[in-house]
């Protein structure tokens, strides 16, 4: 099957091939890129194929070529939206690695300095230091620590830490580590220095948040119940517009300045409640971006509140849309 696997993907670039690698390294995946991309690409065409099918069958269409074209593109977009899943869990992945390591650190460091003013050589109290509570870090460490006692040297071996975890904190202590080993440079008071600066900068990030706690409370309430609310207060005016206006007539009210309620309605309530559906889905997409450059700078990371968002702004127009209606009708 492992052959089946890589020579589906090696209809893909050569270029994204190498991207892909990169991306599973930092997500600590240790499986071949061809297997793994072309484990992916069959999952995403059995998806296209099966949504293909059910659309052949769900679908009528007057025209074959009509029909044969809808079911293609409903499977492309099927394999595209497979695709983009996989490559989102993976990108999750890699950032759950990141601040997982990026927590730690300071602690490492430390740690790292206490035994280098014990009297430790650099190599030792880099793989004395590792703990099981520093997660993929202290993995990543034993991997550096036996490759070390190879043929490779201890610097080479180390900067590889930079290809395992997508931290740029990470890199810089790297850098200050196998530039201070070359050196001579005083390591202790350096990655003691470097551990201090990073807990601080931790520190302003988490005070950063708290004070911007508020501004996300209010945006999620206006798109969650605020918006929601509006809508479904909208639709029930339209829907006893439209009511008020079939038992009226232009003689009886045109004449008193209340030709409004005469006419044909450009809105109609269905119209309305389809495009809020559309608002909604679009405003908690948009939400969830900024929620994602808000907490952690980066837009990528706010979409997986994408889903959650969409799934509550919509049960919460429905359950508004009926207590709307429910509170009108008794007021009726």
């Amino acid at each position: 099957m492992n052959n089946i696997f890589k020579a589906v993907a090696g209809f893909i670039p050569k270029n994204y091939r190498k991207k892909a690698e990169a991306l599973l390294n930092y997500a600590g995946v240790d499986e071949d890129v061809n297997v793994w991309l072309g484990k992916r690409i069959v999952v995403g065409l059995l998806f296209g194929a099966l949504s293909a099918l059910v659309f052949f069958s769900a679908k009528e269409v007057s025209e074959e070529a009509s029909l044969g074209l809808y079911c293609i593109l409903a499977g492309a977009v099927v394999f595209f939206l497979v695709c983009v899943v996989f490559y989102f869990h993976l990108y999750y992945v890699i950032e759950e690695r990141r601040k997982r390591v990026e927590a730690v650190l300071p602690d490492f460091l430390l740690l790292i300095a206490a035994n280098l003013r014990a009297g430790m050589t650099p190599i030792a109290a880099f793989i004395n230091s590792s703990r099981p509570e520093f997660g993929p870090l202290e993995d990543e460490i034993r991997v550096v620590a036996s490759r070390s006692l190879g043929t490779e040297s201890f610097v080479s071996v180390f900067g590889r830490l930079n290809e395992r975890i997508d931290s740029k904190i990470l890199k810089r202590v790297v850098g200050l580590f196998t530039s201070g080993m070359v050196s001579g440079g005083h390591l202790a008071r350096l990655l003691e220095t470097s551990a201090l600066d990073i807990r601080e900068t931790q520190e302003l990030k988490q005070e950063l948040e708290s004070s911007t706690r508020m501004y996300v409370i209010f945006i999620l309430f206006v798109v969650l119940v605020g918006v929601p609310l509006l809508l479904s207060i909208s639709i029930q005016f339209l829907i006893k517009l439209n009511a008020l206006r079939a038992q009226v007539t232009k003689v009886s009210f045109g004449e008193f300045g209340y030709s409004f309620l005469t006419g044909a309605t450009p809105l109609e309530p269905q119209f309305v409640e389809s495009m809020t559906y559309v608002i909604l889905i679009g405003t908690t997409f948009f939400v969830s971006i900024l929620l994602g450059v808000i907490n952690e700078g980066k837009y990528l990371y706010g979409l997986r509140y994408f889903l959650p968002l969409a799934a509550i702004g919509v049960v919460d127009f429905i359950i508004l849309k009926g207590v709307v209606e429910g509170l009108l009708s008794s007021l009726a």
